[in-house]
């Protein structure tokens, strides 16, 4: 049997006069006919109070207020960032390229607006009506709103989703290479009387290559640790009661925790109560990591700046195809990086004692991050390297098939392996190493004074470099490093783009 009391506050018709209240009883007979007198049969009963009111002037403009300023937040916000990437360009041609990219920032921008705007309002609506002293405010039927409702969180959830593939897609995309400093130690001579320069050790190489490779995937916030809190906040019995799930129930009291049937939930509740323990659960984990680990046992991201520093090995991010990156500065105070545990041993503790150089990228300077644009020639040049590399190692490729092995064993013919050990991924790796030392050496000395920007000058607080607009064309001449003080390179990896994954973990399992 079941009992409710439905009550619609407002005639729709005419909205000064109210509805009385109705008690509506279902029931249905119950056959005893065959059963033992003396035995105890129980028969289940369910109660419940639902609430209706005419939406069209209390929801309905809270839902209109709420697109519109989603709306112009996202405009703004997808204006500043297209803005951006046409500066990116350097008075370049658009391309496809350009157009996905676009297509990729409006989406982040509806991710940034849209979807943390509609987790804002459904907390919002919980506070009104969990919080307040006198119900004013009573929470519709999922279906009384169900446009409104359900267009909105599309609306949002398309956004969250798309702009988080586009933003890993982005990453995946980066040009990432590592310059080593390190100088061969001399000329070797080969059985034959050849005489061929020393080759150099490739483990340190290898070594940052593999920590950056690991930091690209590695998150501030545990994605199992905060599954399991989550769920048991929500399901599990925090109060010693009821689950802080049943917060969604549309019961005017908000510490009220009793269980209700799917009837009396309210989906914009849910949204709220469930995206506010996931911000909490997240948060927490945040502040430990930034607070605690990070400042007392160790921050991975930064003391990659270290072993590079003991690498002696740089790394240069460029965007796919832009003129805009970063460039992190490796460079060694030692001679030599190959060199025995106790040299390195004696480095740190001069460093510990100031009685070394700073490591930074100019002398008197300890920076090592820097955002980075480059001038069209030298992107030009860079990329015409690449091809080339990749044309001939295509070439190379399809010359190592089975068929052309079998001739050139049988002719007695390898052209493409006259110079032992050589190998055109090799040799062009060599060739970009030396090309971005050059860059980087040429900044070093002709643009170090005019176009590596410390965070103290005055020029390095303009108003593009608040909003992190790129700088004009005629301003980057051959290139323009501006001290990264805000560590904006980590947005490369997961954990600056975090914001973004932690919406993405709330869009898909709310």
């Amino acid at each position: 049997a079941k009992a409710a009391i439905l009550i619609h506050v407002r005639n729709p018709s005419d909205p000064g006069k109210i509805y009385p209240p109705r008690l509506v009883v279902n029931y249905h007979e119950v056959d005893v006919s065959g059963l033992d007198a003396n035995t105890v049969y129980p028969v289940s009963t369910e109660f419940g109070i639902a609430y209706a009111m005419e939406t069209s002037e209390t929801y309905g403009e809270r839902f209109e207020v709420y697109l519109i300023i989603c709306a112009v937040a996202c405009a703004v916000l997808f204006g500043l960032r297209a803005w951006r990437a046409y500066r990116g360009l350097q008075d370049t041609k658009f391309d496809m390229e350009f157009g996905f990219q676009l297509t990729g920032l409006f989406f982040r921008s509806v991710s940034h607006t849209f979807g943390v705007g509609f987790i804002l309002f459904a907390l919002s609506i919980y506070m009104a009506f969990k919080m307040a002293v006198d119900i004013t405010l009573l929470i519709p039927a999922d279906q009384d709103i169900e446009l409104e409702l359900y267009g909105s969180w599309g609306i949002s959830c398309a956004g969250v989703l798309l702009g988080t593939l586009y933003t890993i897609w982005a990453q995946v995309r980066l040009d990432v290479f590592f310059i080593d400093w390190e100088a061969p130690l001399g000329r070797t001579f080969g059985s034959n009387s050849a005489i061929s320069q020393a080759s150099v050790s490739a483990w340190r190489t290898l070594f940052v290559a593999n920590e950056f490779s690991r930091l690209q995937g590695t998150r501030l916030i545990d994605f199992n640790i905060t599954s399991v809190f989550v769920l048991f906040l929500l399901c599990g019995s925090p109060a010693f009661g009821e689950s802080y799930y049943n917060a969604n129930c549309i019961t005017p009291d908000g510490s009220l925790l009793v269980n209700c049937g799917t009837w009396a939930r309210s989906g914009l509740l849910r949204v709220a109560v469930d995206a506010f323990f996931w911000v909490a659960v997240a948060t927490v984990q945040v502040l430990f990591i930034k607070l605690v680990y990070q400042q007392w046992y160790k921050h991975p991201s930064l003391q990659l700046l270290d072993i590079m520093a003991l690498s002696n090995v740089s790394v240069w991010i460029l965007n796919s195809g832009k003129y805009a990156g970063y460039y992190l500065h490796g460079q060694s105070l030692l001679p030599r990086a190959d060199t025995a545990l106790a040299d390195f041993a004696t480095l740190l503790t001069h460093e510990a004692a100031n009685m070394t150089p700073d490591r930074g990228l100019v002398p008197g300077s300890d920076c090592q991050e820097f955002s980075m644009f480059v001038a069209p020639p030298v992107r030009e040049r860079y990329q015409a390297f690449l091809e080339q590399i990749r044309e001939l190692h295509e070439q190379e490729m399809e010359s190592m098939t089975f068929v052309s092995q079998m001739k050139q064993e049988f002719v007695g013919q390898r052209e493409r392996f006259k110079k032992p050990g050589s190998n055109t991924m090799f040799d062009g790796q060599k060739a970009v190493n030396g090309l971005l030392k050059k860059f980087i050496k040429e900044m070093q000395t002709t643009y170090k004074d005019t176009h590596i920007i410390p965070p103290c000058s005055c020029d390095s607080w303009t108003f593009d470099r608040l909003l992190k607009i790129p700088p004009k064309p005629e301003d980057v001449p051959h290139a323009l490093l501006r001290h990264d003080t805000s560590h904006e390179w980590l947005s490369v990896l997961y954990e600056g783009v975090e914001f973004d994954l932690l919406l993405f973990d709330i869009y898909l399992f709310t």
